[in-house]
């Protein structure tokens, strides 16, 4: 049986094992050209490399306040390509009025998580709408995606327990606290390297990596190759790429897709 590695070089598709993207985008809105953004043109990409779902969230509203039309975008998108993905709803706390209506509404279209990106939209890493959502969100037993988290997190880790945070993008430098909390996960989203990848792992809890792709800004070998490529077990390669999500969507009580 060829290695995971041996596959990715040949280019063949990872047909058998579990691919799950944790961090996806979709939509327009973006500084520069997205070809093949739209969700069917998405989903046969994904079905080409035998990527079974993502967590999807919008472009639209990152640097804006019209989060609200890049939710109903990523809402379209998994009414169209049902089974495939997965809806994190985007608020933006510098509108904080519209914050916990925008969740509440979103929930009751069935999205699954919460995405923030605090780093882009001008909002204090520590400020304190971070406590309503975080509690919006430990209520539900939600995960929460963020772009960087700030110097608040352990201590959120230890009040909002049901909570399952994660970090948006390669860090390798929260290896501590994942070894210490079971509810912090980290994203393998670039920029990240074959030796990064290596290094990282030899830190981090390969039980608490999960592979993310930041499709459509990138596309989803970008990402991939890099972890299929390192030096690593193939037994923690599959967890990255897919195992763990499954873990976490199980920890959430999100039911799996038909077809998964």
């Amino acid at each position: 049986m060829k290695t995971l590695r041996d596959q990715c070089l040949l280019g063949a598709r990872l047909s058998g094992e579990i691919l799950l993207d944790c961090h996806a985008h979709i939509g327009r809105g973006a500084d520069y050209v997205i070809p093949d953004g739209d969700p069917e043109a998405l989903a046969s990409e994904m079905n080409r490399l035998n990527i079974r779902g993502a967590f999807v969230f919008q472009f639209t509203g990152i640097q804006t306040g019209e989060t609200t039309i890049g939710n109903d975008i990523v809402a379209d998108a998994c009414r169209r390509v049902p089974g495939r993905f997965m809806g994190m709803t985007m608020v933006n706390p510098v509108f904080e009025r519209d914050v916990l209506p925008e969740l509440e509404r979103c929930f009751g279209l069935g999205f699954v998580g919460i995405k923030l990106i605090t780093h882009y939209q001008g909002y204090p890493e520590d400020g304190p709408l971070f406590e309503r959502i975080l509690g919006f969100a430990h209520e539900r037993g939600l995960p929460v995606l963020n772009h960087a988290w700030g110097p608040k997190l352990e201590s959120w880790l230890k009040t909002f327990p049901k909570v399952q945070f994660i970090c948006g993008h390669w860090d390798p430098g929260r290896a501590e606290l994942v070894r210490a909390y079971e509810n912090l996960w980290v994203c393998t989203c670039l920029p990240i390297a074959h030796e990064s990848f290596e290094r990282g792992m030899a830190s981090l809890r390969p039980d608490r990596v999960m592979w993310g792709s930041d499709m459509s800004d990138l596309q989803f070998g970008c990402g991939l190759g890099p972890i299929l490529l390192a030096r690593v077990s193939d037994a923690i390669k599959r967890r990255v790429i897919g195992l763990n999500m499954l873990e976490l969507l199980e920890t959430c009580g999100i039911a799996v897709p038909d077809g998964w």
